[in-house]
């Protein structure tokens, strides 16, 4: 397996055989899909940490280096939380207010951000 080869769709989609119709098999489904989230997430969190300790190490960088940077992001949507939320913002093309989910403005096409991390 890949690095980054963890996560697959179908794993939270409708499974094969459609939503059980039994309470026990629908729990027993969403059980399964719950492992595979934590099993995704602990990866994720290993994932993170082996990048910033190469990153610490090669920088210099600090603790505190990357806690002010994750303070001053969260900032970012106006609330400390520890989450990300989006928002509304201007297309730069037509000057409509879209959702930041979207990567093309819906009224005019334009493409807004193609960053890897401008999902929500």
């Amino acid at each position: 397996m890949k690095l980054f080869e963890f996560f697959h769709a179908e794993d939270f989609d409708v499974p094969k055989g459609g939503w059980a119709t039994n309470e026990e098999e629908r729990v027993a489904q969403v059980i399964r899909q719950n492992r595979v989230l934590k099993s995704n997430l602990e990866r994720s969190l290993l994932i993170s940490q082996a990048l910033w300790e190469i990153v610490r190490f090669q920088s210099g960088l600090s603790d505190e280096d990357i806690l002010q940077k994750f303070g001053e992001i969260d900032l970012r949507d106006g609330m400390l939380d520890g989450r990300k939320h989006g928002s509304a913002r201007t297309c730069t093309g037509c000057g409509q207010h879209i959702s930041t989910r979207n990567a093309a403005c819906p009224y005019c096409g334009h493409v807004m951000d193609t960053g890897a991390f401008n999902a929500d």
